[in-house]
């Protein structure tokens, strides 16, 4: 699937008014902060960070309204290793709201 997007709010908007979706990249300059500014313009847009973000980080995009996280810094290289992140990160959480920093899940 491709998903058009950009870096700046006029290029992250049109690409939501196009698709309904845009991809941020760099995501991590302007960090988590910067997509729930973009949330708040764009309450209807599918917003996806991706570039410089971490596995252990993706709970704060995810929090920040991120729709989807692109991950690719500081994946192991071992497949047995990437496959228990991938499942931690997939794992639901308890519905106490402490689970290493995730929201609730119904």
């Amino acid at each position: 699937m491709f998903i058009e997007g950009g870096f700046t709010p006029g290029e992250i908007a049109s690409a939501v008014r196009a698709a309904g979706a845009a991809k941020v990249f760099p995501a991590h300059v302007g960090g988590p902060g910067f997509i729930r500014s973009l949330k708040a313009v764009l309450p209807e847009g599918l917003i996806i960070p991706t570039g410089g973000i971490r596995p252990g980080e993706v709970p704060d995009w995810l929090a920040a309204g991120a729709a989807a996280v692109g991950i690719g810094s500081g994946l192991p290289a071992d497949p047995a290793e990437l496959a228990a992140v991938f499942a931690e990160l997939a794992r639901p959480c308890c519905g106490r709201g402490d689970c290493a920093g995730r929201e609730s899940r119904p």
